[in-house]
């Protein structure tokens, strides 16, 4: 080790006297390493300084959710209908309906994407990021140095207008010369290397004389933040690029008596042209962009956002993100094994590797050689079956148990899935999967589970284990302790208003075999509060809990968010809402009543949840892949009245909105901080 001499020692600190470390003001350049280019973060910290100049120079409590209030809400003068606010629209409208996500979204912006023509979603290995003088290849997991901007603070560059500094930097702790630069004293400058993790001393002298104007050891904390689970997690129900439809022209779907909204693609193609190859592949193309199409994973899931906002409130840090949930994953098929891709590109993996799988792959310095853990936990024979079998994963994990880096924060999500959450959905609102029997018949063989199915209570005793090897394999594989984890619980969704369960059909004009079940509801109703109990007695335990509750995960459990969503479950409205809550059909020329290309997908609304219509008119998935799978014929063309059924279940309907993922964001931030805190970081 470096040792300096007293005499130095007594000269650094005297140094100290007449230049403070607060006499250098610095950030990271780019300091959200998802993304390659600076200008994707750029909307984020303008909305997020004035907010903080607004509030006294704090940051608010509720910070997530306000900025993305100020990013998406529509700029219009009159917001009471999607009519009035298209009548009243700014110069911003179209930007801002169409959400922030949009601008930031793709392999030319982030550090993820797929690899090749139909390959696998990937985070790049090395990735070339803008980093204030052009872009430069970087290793995403582990860079070995940040760039940062740095000036002198306001009192020294008035003491020194006019003059010119001179800069330089060494490598800590030894002090090796890393580079220096001349510049004008009021102007900021870039250094490009500072190395990570150690840092830089920094030194600022003036140019003429030498004399020493301020010193700092510039330290960047770089966050290695994880997210897993499902699609509570994911994003679902929330493209970064949702579907635009045609102002005035319909499509119709064999069989069905109404109009719906056409998809606006260039060139534009019409319901007739369907029945074509061509007509198809451009209708493909202007389908929704999520940033991985095959887990329906956006910018907008929670876990994003509170690594974004990590970035955001500490500009002295860097945030590498590794954002791996998924829809449709349980603890079993998603977190330990493989599950089928929510919706694949063509000619590209039908199945999504388990997370743990890729994580471990992304922070290992090697896996070969490393020992195998086994897993035990219980599935059911079939979906709706109360009978369970054994379900055995093995997973190698690093080499003498050796990160690249350790992780500093992680997210969790999961359980939904393990108890049926989608055809818990479907038998809320169906009274049998005949209701919709094309798309029930196809969908089931094509996800393995039945569509609708009641409550089974035991699923909720099976969730134990799945919960126990997820806690254990975080930590024998991750090295994350189970105090570090922070899993978030779900919020009741099938509520109006006045917090009352849903009734009739609000919400779901577009199939007219859909509707609230009052009784099969409460039944439903009743199960997930059992759910809710229980997830939260495996975390922390409780003197109300079960007494077949088997252990205790330890993870840190976040339902601090649960008051803000009474009332505003997914059939939930105000007044002015209750207009504008459907697909709006087209009679006689013309839709009502909206016109399709003015929804507002990202808008404030009372409902915090996706509603069916809400997922049609944001996500608008449509899916061949159950006829092309499991009968030897062509794919099913999308007029088919099976996309219908299909765009209504599988785009994202009961999950939260964007605006409900800031809410939980900035609650799960309220544990995150303390714990970085508590480390340095």
């Amino acid at each position: 080790m470096h040792r300096m001499s007293g005499l130095a020692a007594l000269a650094l600190l005297a140094s100290f006297d007449v230049a403070s470390a607060a006499d250098i003001e610095w950030s990271v350049a780019n300091p959200f390493r998802f993304y390659r280019k600076e200008s994707a973060l750029a909307g984020h910290i303008k909305a997020y300084d004035a907010i903080v100049a607004g509030n006294g120079g704090v940051t608010p409590a509720n910070i997530v959710e306000r900025i993305e209030r100020r990013l998406n809400d529509p700029d219009c003068t009159n917001k009471s209908s999607y009519t009035a606010c298209a009548a009243s629209a700014g110069a911003n409208y179209e930007r801002q309906r169409m959400g922030w996500a949009a601008r930031s979204v793709g392999l030319d912006e982030t550090c993820y994407g797929p690899v090749g023509v139909g390959g696998r979603y990937e985070y790049r290995a090395a990735c070339s990021r803008e980093t204030g003088a052009g872009f430069r290849s970087e290793d995403y997991i582990n860079p070995k140095s940040h760039a940062v901007r740095a000036r002198l603070g306001s009192a020294l560059v008035a003491a020194n207008s006019g003059k010119t500094c001179a800069w330089s930097w060494a490598a800590l702790p030894g002090g090796q010369a890393i580079g220096a630069r001349t510049a004008p004293c009021a102007e900021e400058i870039l250094i490009s290397d500072i190395p990570y993790p150690a840092g830089a001393h920094v030194i600022v002298r003036a140019a003429d004389g030498g004399a020493l104007l301020a010193q700092d050891n510039i330290v960047v904390h770089d966050l290695l933040v994880v997210g897993l689970g499902d699609s509570f997690a994911s994003g679902e129900g929330n493209p970064d690029i949702p579907v635009l439809f045609h102002a005035s022209r319909p499509m119709s779907y064999d069989g069905q008596p109404k109009n719906f909204p056409l998809r606006r693609t260039s060139p534009q193609v019409y319901t007739g042209d369907l029945s074509t190859n061509e007509g198809l592949t451009t209708f493909r193309r202007k389908r929704a962009v999520w940033t991985s199409r095959d887990c329906h994973r956006s910018q907008y899931s929670y876990q994003f956002r509170v690594a974004l906002e990590l970035a955001l409130e500490n500009r002295h840090r860097a945030v590498t993100l590794v954002h791996l949930a998924c829809t449709g994953a349980e603890a079993t098929e998603g977190l330990f094994g493989t599950k089928p891709a929510r919706e694949p590109d063509e000619g590209g993996p039908q199945n999504v590797r388990g997370q743990f799988e890729t994580l471990l792959d992304l922070v290992c310095v090697t896996r070969v050689g490393g020992k195998t853990a086994r897993f035990d936990m219980a599935a059911p024979i079939h979906w709706g079956s109360p009978d369970t079998e054994p379900k055995t994963y093995f997973i190698k994990g690093c080499k003498d148990g050796k990160l690249k880096r350790n992780i500093d924060a992680l997210m969790l999500s999961v359980g939904g899935n393990d108890i049926g959450f989608a055809a818990l959905v479907g038998h809320s609102i169906m009274d049998s999967s005949g209701d919709l029997a094309d798309v029930a018949t196809l969908m089931e063989l094509f996800t393995k589970q039945r569509m609708t199915f009641p409550p089974v209570p035991a699923y909720l005793s099976m969730l134990d284990a799945r919960l126990l090897a997820t806690r254990d394999a975080i930590a024998r594989l991750l090295g994350v302790a189970p105090g570090k984890v922070v899993q978030t619980g779900y919020e009741r969704m099938q509520v109006n208003e006045n917090d009352a369960l849903c009734s009739g059909a609000r919400g779901m004009e577009l199939h007219n075999k859909f509707g609230f079940r009052a009784e099969r509801l409460a039944t439903v109703d009743a199960y997930a509060r059992d759910f809710f109990k229980r997830l939260a007695c495996l975390s922390v335990g409780g003197a109300n809990c079960p007494a077949d509750v088997h252990g205790h995960t330890g993870f840190n459990f976040v339902t601090s968010h649960h008051p803000r969503f009474v009332g505003h479950g997914v059939c939930a409205a105000k007044a002015g809402e209750i207009a504008d809550f459907v697909v709006p059909h087209e009679n006689g020329g013309s839709f009502g009543p909206y016109a399709p290309d003015k929804y507002l997908p990202y808008a404030h609304k009372r409902r915090l949840f996706v509603s069916v219509d809400d997922a049609f008119m944001t996500a608008n998935s449509h899916d061949e892949r159950p006829n092309c799978s499991f009968w030897n014929q062509p794919c099913a063309w999308p007029t088919d009245k099976v996309q219908l059924g299909f765009a209504a279940l599988y785009s994202g309907a009961f999950h939260r909105t964007a605006e409900a993922h800031a809410i939980v964001a900035d609650e799960v931030l309220k544990v995150v901080r303390p714990q970085l805190e508590a480390v340095g970081k």
